[in-house]
Protein backbone atom coordinates (compact mmCIF):
# COMPACT_ATOMS: atom_id res chain seq x y z
CA UNK A 1 0.00 0.00 0.00
CA UNK A 2 1.16 3.51 -0.73
CA UNK A 3 1.07 6.13 1.75
CA UNK A 4 -0.26 9.31 0.50
CA UNK A 5 2.02 12.24 -0.08
CA UNK A 6 0.71 15.75 1.49
CA UNK A 7 2.09 18.89 0.16
CA UNK A 8 3.39 20.92 3.21
CA UNK A 9 1.51 23.75 3.40
CA UNK A 10 3.08 26.93 2.96
CA UNK A 11 1.99 29.37 5.33
CA UNK A 12 0.86 33.29 3.49
CA UNK A 13 2.81 35.93 3.97
CA UNK A 14 1.91 38.82 5.88
CA UNK A 15 0.56 41.03 2.91
CA UNK A 16 -1.80 37.90 1.79
CA UNK A 17 -3.23 38.13 5.63
CA UNK A 18 -3.37 41.21 6.15
CA UNK A 19 -5.09 41.56 3.07
CA UNK A 20 -8.16 39.22 3.80
CA UNK A 21 -9.03 41.94 6.59
CA UNK A 22 -10.76 45.12 6.78
CA UNK A 23 -10.20 47.86 8.56
CA UNK A 24 -12.45 48.85 10.82
CA UNK A 25 -13.34 52.46 10.47
CA UNK A 26 -10.71 55.16 9.95
CA UNK A 27 -8.40 54.70 12.61
CA UNK A 28 -5.00 55.27 11.42
CA UNK A 29 -6.33 58.02 8.58
CA UNK A 30 -5.76 56.64 4.55
CA UNK A 31 -2.51 58.47 3.85
CA UNK A 32 -0.95 56.58 6.77
CA UNK A 33 0.82 53.71 5.16
CA UNK A 34 3.51 53.06 7.40
CA UNK A 35 1.20 52.68 10.10
CA UNK A 36 -0.57 50.29 8.73
CA UNK A 37 2.31 48.32 7.43
CA UNK A 38 3.48 48.13 11.10
CA UNK A 39 -0.02 47.26 12.42
CA UNK A 40 0.36 44.29 9.50
CA UNK A 41 3.44 43.47 10.33
CA UNK A 42 3.05 43.04 14.59
CA UNK A 43 -0.54 41.62 14.16
CA UNK A 44 0.74 38.48 11.47
CA UNK A 45 3.70 37.95 14.14
CA UNK A 46 0.78 37.22 16.54
CA UNK A 47 -0.63 34.42 14.54
CA UNK A 48 3.02 33.58 13.34
CA UNK A 49 3.55 32.84 17.46
CA UNK A 50 0.59 30.55 17.84
CA UNK A 51 2.07 28.45 14.89
CA UNK A 52 -0.86 30.12 12.28
CA UNK A 53 -3.45 28.24 14.34
CA UNK A 54 -6.77 29.74 15.66
CA UNK A 55 -7.56 33.43 17.22
CA UNK A 56 -8.62 36.25 15.24
CA UNK A 57 -7.38 38.17 12.28
CA UNK A 58 -9.20 40.87 13.37
CA UNK A 59 -8.21 40.70 16.98
CA UNK A 60 -4.74 40.41 16.31
CA UNK A 61 -4.84 43.36 14.44
CA UNK A 62 -7.31 45.52 16.65
CA UNK A 63 -4.28 44.52 19.70
CA UNK A 64 -1.31 45.58 17.28
CA UNK A 65 -3.13 48.77 16.06
CA UNK A 66 -3.33 49.87 20.24
CA UNK A 67 0.44 48.97 21.30
CA UNK A 68 1.71 50.50 18.07
CA UNK A 69 -0.59 53.59 18.93
CA UNK A 70 0.42 53.37 22.92
CA UNK A 71 4.46 53.58 21.56
CA UNK A 72 3.56 56.03 19.24
CA UNK A 73 1.91 58.35 22.28
CA UNK A 74 4.52 57.21 24.77
CA UNK A 75 7.49 58.21 22.26
CA UNK A 76 5.70 61.45 21.67
CA UNK A 77 5.39 62.13 25.51
CA UNK A 78 9.46 61.51 25.94
CA UNK A 79 10.08 63.97 22.88
CA UNK A 80 8.23 66.69 24.75
CA UNK A 81 9.80 65.72 28.58
CA UNK A 82 13.29 66.27 26.86
CA UNK A 83 12.05 69.44 25.16
CA UNK A 84 11.06 70.42 27.91
CA UNK A 85 14.19 69.80 30.03
CA UNK A 86 16.09 71.89 27.97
Amino acid sequence: MRKKVVPARQEPTWQEWVSSIQPVGNRSGPSDSSMHEAIAKRAYSYWEARGFQGGSAEEDWLRAEAELQLERCANAIMKLDRAHLQ
